[in-house]
């Protein structure tokens, strides 16, 4: 059953966001719930202001045990941790000692005539009880009402960002040891001895301000002896740390918050249900997330993160090829991997996502089997190390941004399906290494910013069963320094190779033969003038003593300035020794009418930034446009700087435009005295307040606040170092860290939903 926000005030009263809020308004303890609005569960209310936590009570007799547990500010996951933390045993009363779904740091014990709070000894234990006085409760018939200062709880000065509870009703008489009136509904009824009390109510945000229900969904830690788990409806969070156990999943699980499996196995049925975790799943310590056979969808609608250290293989998908894995987050693997057929997809639409193995390679066992790109057309996917992907790599929508030293590797089974054809928004910004098994003509898919500039390569037929490793160069290739006039080309036809733009392909078989073709799109930086495209040419670079480009020649060109165009090599590459590869032409009329050989853009105060870019040559170059381009609004023209016409020179050109505060796009495009345009350069300005400036004190003692407070809409974790989130808050000043144990933290900021750069420090309480 759902805690539901009832406005006690007057009966059908509309609902109101702040409900649980009880603020400045006069509390009185006189058994009667009716001064604010109440959470109301099974005649159980609660509420809460900066200093006190206000409970209330319909029925059960006056002598009946009503006893509730406390777990405040809540460590991840909720179980984890040490008797530092609090104890996950209750106390024994009249027969029922309750398992707690949390490490408990407060106990309450109350009937009509006495109230008492015991709290965590540090040793899985419970203090001496703390009598309340009589002015803290009160009772009216069979309803009861008290309130708990918050800074009676271990490790809590004023009101905690987040807390969790349940409780329970027991018999003394007739039938001692019976539990009822349980809140939340789930946990067990008329059990004797020690109970599983596995369901909970987490108030994951307690501000006045929150515009959500904290109580919309309860929670649910698993405390039984493994088997077959069925629907568990109406969960907020997921939680299994117990050693040794397998629990299997049947039936749709849902879950608003996260999943975390910390100890024991979780193992999928061979059936066709869902599992949807709406916050992070995640896998720990000892735990196992096992697919089986299943045909099910597992979506996380944030992060994946593998980091189990268990001794056999931690996350194990599905060897049936119709499930499937959809992280709208990032997907982290700091343990074994293994995707068996299951295919992975990668859906965002609203930020960066990140593909991260902290231990080995995604290869081998680890390697993934499908994977989908469906994060936004823009979005990038960064691969942090080399990645092997078996079968399929499908671009829905987005961008796979490939580290440095690191490669996405396809295997020779491995299809790559682009549909619509390939764009700028769909390409691999790094090192791609594809096994090609034929002698079939194979597209690289490869670019850079906002340019997918693909190559084909079809191997002879004595070079079959090939590996090509590509890559894109949006920066110049070095010319030689004795010939800038012509860019070390040589008497062989060509008059100049692009300064802008270059590919890589580098084969270990040196001496096979190839064919490649080159491409541009619109946005690239070939081709205005396309009475010049015949002059068009494969240009292959040789280094040592010549340093020079060659003519590969040509068999076929097609395209146009508005649409994708390319260039097939009239001879194949004998080698590729010196592979590198680019554009030229054979005539002065340069189908390339500027090559901008770098373009850079800083800030220089809130308001300002400084434009620098440097041309190698122009051709009919009229002016060069500065163009803004942000999420705020329309793009727009910011300065405009004549061109040199034409010229062989390098030529540097300098800008001081005036820009807004927050984080923009900034282009630049070249102009010929005939109209024709395009974008020849591309930049990205950080806002002012994207990275946080610092914390202070630091090393800290009892709390913390972070130097710039210009933040939108923020939200505030703090993660010890081994990565468990400690303390969630909106608040970005004054944050109590008092109750944490010394050593040091990570601190990040989500600013308007953009997650900013981790700031570590010290905690230290005596300093």
């Amino acid at each position: 059953m759902l805690i539901r926000l009832i406005i006690c005030i007057a009966a059908f009263a509309p609902f109101t966001a702040f409900a649980q809020w009880a603020g400045s308004t006069s509390m009185t303890m006189d058994g009667v719930n009716s001064e604010v609005c109440y959470v109301s569960d099974s005649f159980w209310s609660i509420s809460w202001d900066d200093t006190y936590l206000y409970l209330a009570k319909q029925g059960g007799g006056a002598s009946e045990p009503w006893i509730v547990y406390f777990d405040v500010n809540p460590i991840f996951p909720v179980t984890g941790g040490g008797n530092s933390d609090g104890s996950v045993v209750g106390t024994s009363d009249y027969g029922i000692t309750p398992n707690c779904p949390f490490r408990a740091d407060g106990r309450l014990y109350m009937t009509a005539t006495y109230a008492e709070l015991r709290t965590a000894d540090g040793s899985g234990g419970w203090s001496s009880p703390t009598v309340l006085s009589a002015t803290d409760y009160g009772n009216s018939g069979s309803n009861r009402e008290i309130r708990l200062s918050w800074s009676g709880f271990p490790n809590s000065s004023g009101r905690p960002d987040e807390f969790s509870f349940f409780g329970f009703v027991t018999t003394i008489s007739a039938t001692p040891g019976t539990t009822y009136d349980e809140s939340p509904i789930g946990n067990p009824v008329g059990t004797y001895a020690t109970p599983n009390c596995e369901y909970y109510w987490r108030c994951h945000n307690t501000s006045s301000t929150n515009t959500e229900n904290p109580f919309d969904y309860k929670s649910y830690t698993y405390l039984g002896t493994g088997g077959s788990l069925g629907t568990i409806s109406d969960i907020y969070d997921f939680t299994l740390n117990k050693s040794g156990v397998t629990v299997n999943k049947s039936d749709k699980w849902v879950y608003n918050g996260y999943m975390v499996i910390a100890d024991g196995t979780i193992e999928f049925d061979t059936n066709g249900d869902s599992l949807i975790v709406g916050d992070s799943l995640v896998v720990m310590s000892n735990g196992r997330f096992l697919m089986e056979s299943a045909t099910s969808t597992v979506w996380v609608k944030s992060h994946f993160n593998n980091r189990s250290s268990y001794s056999g293989t931690d996350v194990v998908l599905s060897d049936n090829d119709t499930a499937r894995l959809i992280v709208a987050g990032n997907l982290w693997n700091s343990g074994d991997f293994d995707a068996q057929l299951t295919t992975v997809e990668l859906y965002d639409h609203k930020s960066t996502q990140v593909l991260q193995t902290v231990v080995g390679d995604w290869s081998g066992s680890n390697h993934l089997y499908q994977l989908l790109l469906n994060n936004g057309a823009g979005f990038r996917l960064a691969v942090d190390d080399s990645l092997c992907v078996s079968d399929s790599l499908a671009f829905l929508e987005g961008i796979v941004s490939v580290d440095e030293g690191k490669s996405l590797r396809l295997r020779r089974t491995c299809s790559v399906y682009n549909p619509g054809g390939p764009s700028g928004s769909r390409f691999v910004d790094g090192l791609l290494v594809r096994e090609i098994p034929t002698t079939t003509a194979t597209t690289f898919h490869v670019g850079d910013s906002n340019r997918l500039a693909k190559i084909i390569i079809e191997p002879s037929a004595s070079a079959t069963g090939r590996t090509y490793a590509v890559r894109y160069h949006a920066t110049g290739h070095q010319y030689s320094s004795t010939s800038s006039a012509t860019r070390g080309v040589p008497g062989n036809g060509l008059d100049h190779a692009s300064y802008l733009e270059y590919w890589s392909v580098t084969c270990p078989h040196t001496t096979d033969d190839a064919t490649l073709t080159l491409y541009w799109t619109s946005i690239s930086n070939v081709g205005s003038s396309s009475a010049y495209w015949d002059s068009l040419r494969v240009c292959r670079w040789v280094a040592g003593s010549t340093n020079e480009w060659l003519n590969e020649g040509f068999s076929t060109i097609s395209g146009s300035s508005t649409d994708d165009g390319y260039v097939v090599a009239g001879t194949t590459s004998t080698t590729f020794a010196d592979s590198f590869f680019t554009l030229g032409s054979i005539t002065v009329n340069n189908p390339l009418p500027a090559d901008v050989i770098s373009f850079q853009a800083n800030r220089t105060n809130s308001v300002e930034a400084v434009a620098k870019w440097v041309s190698a040559s122009e051709q009919n170059c009229s002016h060069y446009e500065l163009w803004v381009a942000d999420e705020w609004e329309d793009d727009k023209l910011l300065a405009q700087t004549s061109g040199a016409g034409f010229s062989s020179e390098i030529l540097t050109y300098q800008e001081v435009i005036d820009i807004p505060i927050h984080d923009i796009i900034l282009k630049l495009r070249q102009v010929d005295f005939d109209g024709r345009a395009e974008w020849v350069g591309i930049a990205s300005i950080p806002g002012i307040n994207t990275n946080i400036q610092g914390i202070y004190p630091n090393p800290a003692s009892e709390t913390i606040s972070l130097t710039d407070q210009k933040w939108i809409k923020p939200t505030t974790q703090i993660f010890n170092t081994v990565g468990q989130v400690v303390l969630n808050t909106n608040k970005t000043s004054n944050i109590s860290i008092s109750h944490l144990p010394d050593g040091m933290y990570y601190l990040i900021l989500t600013n308007n939903g953009r997650m900013q750069t981790p700031i570590k420090f010290e905690l230290s309480k005596h300093q």
